[in-house]
């Protein structure tokens, strides 16, 4: 009986090694185009909740360095999608009110500009 539980925590083990190797191949390969770096995000995500946070046995941890790059790339999709936002929202409001914006980005300007000219 101790054979079969010693033979299936080998298996598992090995199984884990396998999966570990593939997931580092997926996100190696992956995180050369830009889907790639959105599947990256979301399979390491994955890996660091479920394998470092909930320790779910057959998702390997994540090593020191890639939390690391995890967490860098997190705030890059971060920044870039905070930048699409107010760029998204610059555009409504200048096609919803067109004068008003002008107005408002001209007298912004004006006002950082108008010391030079004094």
């Amino acid at each position: 009986m101790s054979e079969s539980i010693q033979s299936k925590a080998i298996k598992t083990k090995e199984s884990i090694q396998r999966l570990r190797k593939v997931y580092r191949m997926i996100n190696i390969g992956s995180a050369a185009s830009i889907v790639g770096i959105v599947i990256t995000f979301i399979l390491m995500n994955g890996q660091l909740i479920l394998g470092n946070w909930l320790n779910v046995p057959k998702v390997p941890k994540l090593t020191t360095v890639e939390i690391i790059i995890l967490g860098l790339l997190d705030f890059l999709i971060l920044t870039i999608s905070l930048i699409i936002v107010v760029l998204l929202t610059i555009t409504v409001e200048a096609y919803a009110h067109p004068f008003e914006f002008f107005v408002k980005i001209g007298g912004a300007v004006w006002e950082s500009f108008k010391g030079l000219f004094d």
